[in-house]
């Protein structure tokens, strides 16, 4: 996984930021993290997976985009929400990519 440099975090999860970030881009698990990604899969928006998900290689490989980290799976939805209806807003499309700046490829 890639981690976008302006993620965005969840009031639960900003105290201990630094932290964070530094485990899950070393490819390790952080407890009661969720990700909010940008899905790969046509149709899909976003994703949300548990920080667990880093011990399996596929997942640290695959080129999803890290955007978010949430304390737990319902402030992960609530991120979620928030970023579509945001992205959104600035662009009048679900392109969220596109909106908050992700080029294809580039986190």
């Amino acid at each position: 996984m890639k981690f976008w440099r302006r993620m965005w975090f969840t009031p639960s999860v900003e105290s201990d930021k630094a932290r964070i970030c530094r485990l899950l881009k070393a490819g390790k698990p952080v407890k009661q993290v969720f990700l909010v990604t940008l899905s790969e899969a046509p149709g899909r928006l976003i994703d949300i997976y548990p920080s667990s998900i880093l011990k399996y290689r596929f997942y640290r490989r695959s080129k999803e985009i890290v955007i978010g980290v949430a304390g737990d799976k319902a402030e992960a939805e609530e991120l979620a929400c928030s970023i579509i209806v945001s992205a959104y807003n600035t662009s009048g499309n679900f392109d969220i990519g596109a909106a908050i700046g992700i080029t294809p490829g580039k986190a």
